[in-house]
């Protein structure tokens, strides 16, 4: 039985991760385009 809903709970965990992984990634320009980082990206880029 556990076998059987085993390749769906991952299907769901990979899709999750995609969201989230796209969601951070929303999230972190946003605050770039606030500025938040971009002090730091210049530091990061001398």
């Amino acid at each position: 039985m556990i076998w059987a809903t085993f390749p769906i709970t991952l299907d769901i965990t990979y899709v999750f991760i995609k969201q989230l992984f796209r969601f951070t990634k929303l999230t972190l320009s946003k605050f770039n385009d606030l500025g938040v980082f971009s002090e730091r990206k210049d530091n990061f880029l001398k």
